[in-house]
């Protein structure tokens, strides 16, 4: 039924309500975009939905990975090698991957379109109208602006439930478990710190076996006092006045682990769905 589709690593956390939207909303839309900040979980949201659809859905799945494509030229080849294409005819590039994908019942998943967006517009646009039977599933940090594309809100997880949960899980897979209920406060304190991102949940797992979580939790404290924050984000956000900004969750994590930069928001929780260019827009 597929080719590639990228590996489930760990157990899936939280959002069934937003998996349930996604896979119905891939039965009516024909172009399908996740939107949310950097390290909310687009890509891991959009490959549990494609990979629930039942077989019958759709004739094939197809993933193509755009977040590791450094020439914009090379668009079109990389989705045709994600449809299995092989073609070294003399014919134009897209005449060959809409050739291939046909009257077909295809589902193709963009993945990280963000950067190549003009690009991927301009070949959906072909694309969907040569090719009737296609659907498309897409992952963007802003929306493509093709038409009838309908936009599907991916936010951060809510610190207090689905965010504790996700990182008690990945907890575990680093043989980290709350011994004592101080560690299960401070964890839940770390969750509200970084805005239930899921990356930064999964950066801060990741160092608990040589951080221990009232170490990460206390320094997450005092990088807030540095900057003059007053409180957890949560509650800042819960007394309407939190306003999130572009060094938020993600630069919290990256003070404790180095590993990551700037450019990542968080944003207030909303329903996925929303209308634009034309599509009618769907509740969870």
């Amino acid at each position: 039924m597929q080719s590639w589709m990228p590996p489930e690593r760990g157990v899936f956390v939280g959002r069934q309500s937003e998996v349930a939207a996604l896979t119905a909303g891939l039965a009516e839309h024909r172009l399908v975009t996740l939107v949310g900040t950097g390290g909310v979980g687009k890509s891991r949201l959009a490959a549990r939905a494609a990979g629930l659809l039942p077989p019958e859905a759709f004739d094939s799945i197809h993933w193509a990975p755009l977040w590791s494509l450094g020439s914009r030229t090379l668009l079109t080849a990389l989705v045709a090698d994600a449809c299995e294409l092989s073609d070294h005819s003399a014919r134009d590039p897209v005449d060959a991957l809409t050739a291939r994908i046909g009257t077909r019942r295809v589902l193709l998943v963009l993945d990280s379109c963000e950067h190549l967006v003009a690009e991927c517009a301009e070949l959906l646009e072909v694309l969907l109208a040569r090719c009737p039977s296609l659907v498309v599933l897409a992952t963007s940090r802003e929306q493509l602006g093709v038409a009838g594309e309908c936009l599907f809100r991916v936010d951060p997880l809510a610190p207090d439930t689905d965010g504790l949960e996700l990182l008690t899980e990945r907890a575990r897979a680093v043989g980290v478990r709350w011994e004592q209920p101080e560690d299960r406060v401070a964890a839940a304190e770390v969750c509200h710190w970084l805005e239930g991102l899921p990356l930064a949940l999964e950066l801060a797992a990741a160092q608990l076996p040589d951080r221990p979580v009232r170490t990460m939790a206390r320094l997450l404290r005092a990088d807030s006092r540095s900057r003059r924050r007053p409180g957890p984000p949560s509650s800042r956000r819960a007394s309407g006045c939190f306003a999130p900004q572009s060094d938020g969750a993600m630069n919290c994590a990256s003070r404790m682990s180095g590993s990551f930069g700037h450019g990542c928001r968080c944003s207030a929780r909303t329903r996925p769905w929303t209308r634009s260019y034309g599509c009618a827009a769907a509740g969870r």
